[in-house]
């Protein structure tokens, strides 16, 4: 998959979660803990993709040794609908 299609993808599929989970928060279903929960989880699993698609992108192959923390409400766990995750890459 090109790179471009990959990244719309993944933003196509962030719009989805978002949805989903206000619905259900919304409607009661869900304490807050479970919707920052859910979206950050869904934030973990967008950068380990991004990473791969990236990697797979530029190099042919996953980065042995790379890795990446998440920092801040990212970290913690605690993102909502509008927070921005901040990352430190490491090798």
């Amino acid at each position: 998959m090109p790179l471009a299609d990959a990244m719309a993808a993944l933003r196509q599929a962030k719009a989805d979660l978002h949805l989903a989970v206000a619905l259900v928060d919304l409607a009661g279903l869900w304490d807050v803990n479970a919707v920052t929960a859910a979206l950050s989880e869904f934030a973990d699993t967008a950068t380990r993709s991004a990473l791969a698609i990236a990697a797979t992108d530029l190099f042919g192959e996953p980065i042995p040794g790379f890795f990446i923390l998440a920092m801040g409400k990212h970290g913690g766990r605690e993102l909502n609908y509008s927070s921005d995750i901040d990352l430190t890459a490491f090798f």
